[in-house]
């Protein structure tokens, strides 16, 4: 798809350098005059595909990536996108606005910068050494109660100081809450919601309401213990109701489990890719599955969102 798209596609131009993707001029949400010029590091697969006509699906992360590219658009910025660890781009524009995603390649790009653009910083989780130091308890605990070892895997290991300091402004999703793990001295951190894409195929008319009380369904990208999968696993081994686990599985993670994974009550129902899927009923189809439009298979039977809670 990249090598069909590589070129121009009207005034938008997609090009490979080295291992990453740079896409130049976006200005397919334009509202009436562009006289501004913005940088965006974050992430181009997403936007490589929407402008290649395909359907996108999930909103975190990629759906943030197409609203980006549109809001800064509709404001009267033409958008330039780049990875958010490309260590390699060199800025050859004077830019108005930059926004970064972590601290990977500020340092190249902020000492390239003409003039003294608007900086963003914009982040999807905690303050990183509160990030940082929350996972180590995470796996602390877990090893205390597990007596296994687990790999770090959310561990922000390049500082995102320089940047925040640098920044005009630190927007991050969450809640309040996520907002205090910043230090003090970071004034001007705004706290917005996720959000995600409507579900045309869910109808509350024919949920089964009273099924699902007796039903959770654990969904969710990788990261079980910095997510506390292991922790409703643990929780489910005093309790009747059923837990349903489609997740990227951590393999040491599970290797610990393995006794608390043979309860009746918990059940791993798929693994969760980037490919989109919809969990059926037991009875529609038996044994291997595959959703439309997903190259995703599961070789065990599958479950009903209406049965889930």
């Amino acid at each position: 798809m990249l090598r069909k798209l590589l070129g121009h596609i009207g005034r938008t131009r997609v090009e490979r350098q080295d291992e990453h993707v740079i896409i130049s001029n976006y200005n397919r949400h334009k509202n009436g005059r562009m006289d501004k010029r913005a940088l965006l590091c974050y992430l181009t697969a997403p936007v490589v595909a929407d402008l290649a006509g395909e359907t996108i699906n999930r909103f975190s992360n990629s759906g943030i990536a197409l609203s980006w590219v549109q809001v800064l658009n509709e404001m009267g910025y033409a958008v330039d996108i780049i990875e958010w660890n490309d260590t390699n781009f060199t800025p050859q524009k004077t830019y108005d606005l930059v926004v970064f995603h972590g601290g990977h390649n500020f340092a190249r790009i902020s000492q390239h910068l003409r003039a003294q653009p608007k900086i963003i910083h914009f982040l999807t989780g905690s303050y990183w050494r509160f990030n940082n130091d929350k996972e180590d308890e995470r796996r602390a605990d877990f090893k205390k109660r597990h007596g296994a070892d687990t790999p770090r895997d959310r561990y922000i290991a390049v500082s995102e100081d320089p940047v925040n300091e640098a920044a005009d402004g630190i927007i991050v999703l969450g809640n309040p809450s996520m907002r205090d793990t910043y230090p003090s001295h970071y004034k001007k951190v705004i706290t917005i919601n996720n959000a995600s894409y409507p579900d045309k195929h869910f109808s509350k008319n024919k949920k089964d309401y009273a099924s699902a009380r007796k039903n959770f369904l654990f969904f969710a990208g990788s990261g079980n213990i910095h997510k506390g999968l292991d922790l409703l696993i643990d929780a489910f081994q005093n309790l009747d109701e059923h837990l349903y686990i489609v997740t990227v599985l951590d393999k040491p993670v599970m290797k610990a489990l393995k006794k608390e994974l043979t309860r009746p009550n918990i059940h791993l129902a798929g693994e969760n890719t980037k490919n989109k899927y919809y969990l059926r009923d037991p009875e529609s189809r038996q044994g291997p599955w595959q959703a439309p439009g997903s190259r995703y298979r599961s070789n065990g039977p599958a479950y009903s969102p209406g049965r889930l809670t």
